[in-house]
Order: C-alpha cells, then sequence, then structure tokens
C-alpha cells in the first residue's frame, strides 16, 4: 500500500482505546508516503508515529482521539487544508502554525483540556473557518489578530476565556462571531472594524459590562445577541443608522433603560427585552420602528407603562408584556391590524397597595381609575389577531372587553387564573376559536355556549363552576380528523343534584354532539363511577369486550372507554401527566389498534391538587383506528382497553374501567328525546330518558348527571 491516498479507520466496538482488543504498538508506522486524507475517530496514541509522513496531508480528522498533542518536533505541512480533532478531551497544545500555511478549517469543538491558541496562528491568512468551541480551559488567545479570510469564529463556552484579541488591519470576511459563555468583561473598540460581521453572539457572558460605540460601525450586522448579559446596564447610544440589525436580543440583562437613538436601527424586526428587571420606561422613539415585527418585554417587572404612540408599528405581529406592572395598555393598540399574538398575562397593575384603597375598592363605587387589575382598551380592531393571553390580570365580573367577541381570527384565549363570574355571552362568534383557558378562575359560575370551532377547553380548579353550555354543533369540516378535550378537574359543583358533592359530573344539559366516524372526543372531571351505559366495566386497569359477529359494520362509528382514577394516593408534590388508553385487538396477541391521550396537570400545593376520584371519558372514532391495509376486523373475537400514565404518577391509581361499542342506530329518535328533556333544564326528567333510550346510536346528548344515567348515544 505505498500509495495509499485515503485512509479510514472504524472503531467499531466504541470510541477510545477500550475499542481495541488487539492494541497497536506506540512504535506503528502509516502505510504509505503519499497519504492525502487521514480519518481515524477514537486514535487511541497521545501523538502520531515520529515516522509519520506528513509532507501530502491534505485533511486529518482525529476527533474524539486520545493525542495531547498532534506530533514531537516539527513536520512540513504545506499542503494541509483541514484539522477536525473535535472531542479530543486530552488535547493540550497545538505545534507552531507556520508549518501550515494553507490551512483552511481548524475545529476543536470540546478539546476540554485545551489551554491555549499558539500566537503563530497570525501567519494563517488562507484560514476560513476557526472553531474553539467549549475549549473549557482556554486561557490564551493572541492579543490581536488579522486573518484577512476568516469567516467563522466560535468561542462559545470558552469559560475561562477574559479577553477578545484587539483587531488589526482588514478583517471584512468574518460573518460570524460567537462569544456566548465566555468570561469576556468588554469588546475592544476595533471591533468596528468587522465591517462584513452578520451576527455577533455574546448570550450569557455574565461579566460583561458594557458595548463600545463604535459597535455602530457594523453595517452589515443583522443578528446581536446579548440575552443573560446580567451585568450589562446599558445599550450604547447608536450614532449611525444600523439599518441592516433585524434581530436585537437583550433579554435578561441588567438594563435600566434604552436610549431614544433605538430608532436608528429602522430595520429591526425583533426586540427581545424579556426579563429585564430593572427596566423602567420605553423610548417613544420605539414607535419608528417601522420594520418591528415582534416586541417582548414578558417579565420586565418594573416596567408601567408602554409607549402611546405603540399603533404606528404596523408591522408588529407579537406583543408580549406579561408578567410588567402595565395597567392600561394604550388604546393605539387597536390600530395594530397585523398583531396576531398579544399576551399581558399577569399584568395585575395594582392603582395602590395600601390597605385604606383596597377596602375602599370593594365597598365604594369605583370609577374606572381605581380599578385594581388588567384595564384593556378596545380590542375590535384587531383582525389578525390569533392568541391572546390576558391570565392572572385580577380581572373582575365585567372586566373582559365585550369586544372581545369580535376577534374574528381568534384562536388561543387564555383567561386563567381571574376573577369574574362569567363569561361575554358572544363568545360564540369567535369562529376560529380552538382553544379556551379558564384555570383556577375560582369564581367562575358558568361557560355560555361556546363555537363549533373549539377543540380544547381547560378549566381546571374552577371550584364554583356548576354550568357548561358547550356546542351546539361541531364543525366537521376539517380535513383531519378532530378531538374535542375537557379538561375539568376539581370542578366539584358540576353534579346537578348536589353541588358540593364529589360525584361524578359531565357537562351541559344543553350539549348536543354527534357521534361521528372522524370525530373524538375526551373529558377528564370529578367522578367515582363508569357511567352504566358501558356495559363491559372490569375493577383494575385493564377491560376486554367480546365482539359480536359482523361488529366492524358500516354503522359501528367507533368506542367509547372510561375508567375512574384515584389521585388522592399522589405524593405531595404533585406532577404533571398525561392519561393513556391503548386499544388492542386479539390479532397477533393483541396487537394495538389505536391510543387516547389526555393531559393533566397534577399541581403539588395542599390547596390546588387534585383531590378525591376523578373520571375519564374518551371517545375513539372509527376513522382513527389503526387498522392495516388487507385487515379484516369481524375476524377480531376480542377488543381491550388498557389504562395507565405516561408520567411520575403511580399506576395503581386505576380504579375500574370500561368499554362499549358505539353504533349508530335510531339516532333520531334518540336526538329528540334528549333535546325535549334537555330544554326543560330538569334533570330528573332527563334520568328517566335513559330508561328509554337503546344501547347505542349517533347523537351525544349529555347534561350533568349522575353517574349512572345515559351518557350520549
Amino acid at each position: 500500500m505505498n500509495r495509499l491516498r485515503l485512509l479510514k479507520v472504524f472503531n467499531f466496538s466504541g470510541i477510545g482505546k477500550e475499542g481495541y482488543k488487539e492494541p497497536l504498538s506506540v512504535s506503528f508506522e502509516f502505510p504509505s508516503y503519499e497519504l492525502r486524507y487521514l480519518y481515524w475517530h477514537g486514535y487511541p496514541f497521545g501523538s502520531l508515529p515520529s515516522k509519520f509522513h506528513s509532507e501530502n496531508l491534505i485533511e486529518l480528522n482525529m476527533c474524539y482521539s486520545y493525542m495531547r498533542e498532534l506530533w514531537k518536533g516539527n513536520e512540513v505541512l504545506d499542503n494541509l487544508n483541514t484539522i477536525e480533532l473535535s472531542n479530543s478531551q486530552h488535547l493540550i497544545h497545538l505545534p507552531n502554525f507556520s508549518s501550515m500555511p494553507n490551512l483552511e478549517r481548524l475545529v476543536l469543538e470540546g478539546c476540554t483540556s485545551f489551554l491555549e491558541v499558539d500566537p503563530s496562528i497570525e501567519v494563517l491568512n488562507k484560514l476560513i473557518f476557526l472553531n474553539l468551541k467549549n475549549c473549557k480551559k482556554l486561557r490564551s488567545f493572541p492579543r490581536s489578530i488579522k486573518l484577512e479570510c476568516l469567516k467563522y469564529l466560535s468561542l462559545s463556552g470558552c469559560s475561562d476565556l477574559k479577553n477578545f484579541p484587539e483587531i488589526q488591519g482588514n478583517m471584512q470576511h468574518l460573518s460570524e462571531l460567537y462569544l456566548d459563555g465566555t468570561a469576556i468583561s468588554e469588546l475592544p473598540f476595533s471591533i468596528g472594524y468587522l465591517t462584513g460581521l452578520i451576527l455577533l453572539d455574546l448570550e450569557n457572558c455574565k461579566r460583561l459590562k458594557s458595548l463600545p460605540s463604535s459597535i455602530c460601525k457594523l453595517k452589515s450586522l443583522e443578528t446581536l445577541i446579548l440575552s443573560a448579559c446580567s451585568k450589562l446596564e446599558s445599550f450604547p447610544e447608536i450614532m449611525e443608522n444600523m439599518e441592516h440589525l433585524k434581530k436585537l436580543l437583550l433579554d435578561g440583562t441588567a438594563l435600566k433603560q434604552l436610549h431614544p437613538s433605538i430608532e436608528h436601527l429602522n430595520g429591526l424586526v425583533s426586540l427581545n427585552l424579556r426579563d429585564c428587571k430593572n427596566l423602567a420606561t420605553l423610548p417613544c422613539s420605539i414607535g419608528n420602528l417601522k420594520s418591528l415585527e415582534t416586541l417582548i418585554v414578558s417579565g420586565c417587572s418594573k416596567l408601567q407603562q408602554l409607549p402611546e404612540n405603540l399603533g404606528s408599528l404596523q408591522c408588529l405581529v407579537k406583543l408580549q408584556a406579561d408578567g410588567t406592572l402595565v395597567r392600561q395598555p394604550p388604546s393605539s393598540i387597536v390600530l395594530l391590524r397585523n398583531l396576531e399574538i398579544l399576551s399581558f398575562g399577569g399584568c395585575k397593575g395594582l392603582a395602590s397597595n395600601s390597605w385604606s384603597s383596597l377596602f375602599s375598592f370593594w365597598l365604594l363605587p369605583r370609577k374606572s381609575s381605581d380599578t385594581i387589575g388588567l384595564q384593556l382598551p378596545s380590542l375590535s380592531g384587531l383582525c389578525s389577531l390569533r392568541e391572546l393571553d390576558i391570565s392572572d390580570c385580577n380581572l373582575m365580573e365585567g372586566a373582559v372587553p365585550f369586544d372581545i367577541c369580535n376577534l374574528s381570527s381568534l384562536e388561543t384565549l387564555n383567561l386563567s387564573r381571574n376573577n369574574f363570574f362569567s363569561l361575554p355571552a358572544g363568545i360564540s362568534k369567535l369562529s376560529k376559536l380552538r382553544f379556551l383557558s379558564l384555570n383556577h378562575c375560582k369564581s367562575l359560575l358558568q361557560i355560555p355556549e361556546l363555537p363549533s370551532s373549539i377543540i380544547e377547553v381547560n378549566a381546571q380548579y374552577c371550584s364554583s363552576l356548576n354550568t357548561i353550555l358547550t356546542p351546539s354543533s361541531v364543525c366537521n369540516n376539517q380535513p383531519v380528523c378532530r378531538w374535542l378535550v375537557f379538561t375539568l378537574p376539581n370542578c366539584f359543583n358540576l353534579d346537578a343534584e348536589n353541588p358540593c358533592s364529589n360525584d361524578m359530573a359531565i357537562i351541559s344539559p344543553r350539549m348536543q354532539i354527534n357521534f361521528l366516524p372522524d370525530f373524538g372526543f375526551s373529558i377528564f372531571l370529578p367522578g367515582s363511577e363508569i357511567p352504566d351505559w358501558i356495559s363491559n366495566q372490569n375493577l383494575g386497569s385493564e377491560v376486554t369486550i367480546e365482539l359480536p359477529p359482523h361488529w366492524f359494520e358500516s354503522n359501528f362509528l367507533g368506542f367509547a372507554v372510561c375508567c375512574v382514577f384515584a389521585f388522592e394516593d399522589i405524593a405531595p408534590n404533585g406532577c404533571s401527566s398525561q392519561l393513556l388508553c391503548q386499544l388492542q385487538s386479539d390479532e397477533s396477541h393483541f396487537r394495538g389498534i389505536g391510543h387516547i391521550l389526555h393531559s393533566i396537570d397534577c399541581e403539588g400545593n395542599s390547596e390546588d391538587r387534585l383531590k378525591s376520584h376523578h373520571m375519564w371519558l374518551a371517545y375513539k372514532p372509527r376513522g382513527r383506528l389503526r387498522i392495516s391495509y388487507g385487515d379484516c376486523p369481524n375476524r377480531w373475537r376480542h377488543a381491550k382497553a388498557s389504562f395507565g400514565f405516561i408520567s411520575c404518577c403511580p399506576s395503581n391509581m386505576v380504579r375500574k374501567c370500561g368499554i362499549h361499542l358505539i353504533y349508530a342506530q335510531d339516532h333520531e329518535e334518540r336526538n329528540s328525546t334528549m333535546i325535549h328533556h334537555s330544554s326543560s333544564g330538569n334533570f330528573s326528567d332527563l334520568k328517566s330518558a335513559d330508561s328509554s333510550v337503546g344501547a347505542s346510536g349517533s347523537g351525544l346528548c349529555c347534561s350533568v348527571v349522575h353517574s349512572s344515567n345515559w351518557w350520549g348515544y
């Protein structure tokens, strides 16, 4: 093999010395003088052999090696183009770079013992790519660099590196500079010479205190990342336009204010100020950022106002101000016709913290200026709004603007942790609403009729809730199978006969949903019994049903499954969990034919964590069963449902379970019977209807009834 030019050694048994059953001798020799490419991951020796012939070598790729140094002595490496030694954790240093003048690519990422970069690196006039990421012991870098061809430099995670070198001469080709996670406290003024720089990443530089004013010389800069620079108290005045800067991330810094010259960033698309705890004001000049699409001030806990001219940001798509002291958003936000995401979650905005003002709030007639909680302006002009979060804003009865019902594009609405008793009745006009969150609204008494587009309703820990008027119809024009999900833990007042009991409750007397072959639902709520109409029941977490002949006929719609959990066994710290039901047939030793998931949050504090027994009822439609081409379901004789958790919750919490086949039989008679009784609102009448209805059908008319009542078909 005297003319061998490419050598790749693969370590099939693992990386490192342990992968070699017959270790090579340290004195071994490479078999060729013509070697161009050497690829040997996990190379087991401390250096290359003394007789290694490197004069023709072009690429050296020896990641995960055990080398402490490349070789001893001097080597002629005129042709060497690439060195890749990533994750060679014993490597301490590299030889003088003057012997490799044509090097273009040097990768030492993860070389955690590497101590210094030799000053001779300045001779590498052809170097394009230099990656020293996570060289955690690197302390020494040349005081100045002049690498004219360099395009990429990464010192990310070099946590012992305290100084960045002076820029000498022309380095206009450098486009990406990563200094995140280093120990540098300042940048040199000469950073302004990097006129071709597109991305500068200084995230998590905990010692960085300031930026040089020359930063505005970076005319090509598109992204500047200063996230989590916790000692950075100011952002320099922008003396010149920087129209190419698109993204400025200042989240987690110690900024106290932004200079009005921020308006010179006239091409800015995204400004992130999240968790700037000392930021008290925003300059009005922010309204001149005509290209701004994202403005995030979430967690700025001293920020009390947003600029009045915010409505001039006509390109704004996302505005997040949750966790601030903003009490009254500017009325001009109604002009943000392109706004899609708006968040004021946690903006409680107390007008006064004194006991006297709190006392007068409850006992005396209130003017709007004295209101405790967020005061929302009209939102009717936000025709593009898809997500609205006004959770935990101390909203009282009537504080949710009625014109919220005019948000024709709204898909997600979060009203959790507020103090109102009811929602605007016109919420059913939100024709695109899919997700509604009302968690911890402990004064809420009723959920009005919801639009047919609704997919998921979360009303966890709504302890006063006693009525839910669910969709009078469901939207069936979706291209894929849809699900309707209700999560109602600890809503014990839903029980129609005894609002104080802990027995099972099931949705509203006006609920009417058709069982459809491609529309499923899942409901989780308090309850200790499985409804009687689910004919196959069993103690424990598994139940098997015997399938009748020709069971999979055209009018078969799907499986209804149900189980009861005892949550008093949860540990005090609680858990987040997903309920899981697996459906299996007896073909091929109970092959899986589908599953159902339902997420719940078992909170850990003593007041809110799940109490007592809860029931999970779900319907798996025919169209969502996993039936392969060529299967003949009518040959199956049994189906099994198994219940459990994907979480830290113990599996023995499942007390009982059941399964039932749903067919489309006599649905017109049953629907008319149930509609008649539900319109009367008399729960005892609704119970009596149970005896007149058969075991299956297509209409689901449900009420807040005792668990022995008929559920929907």
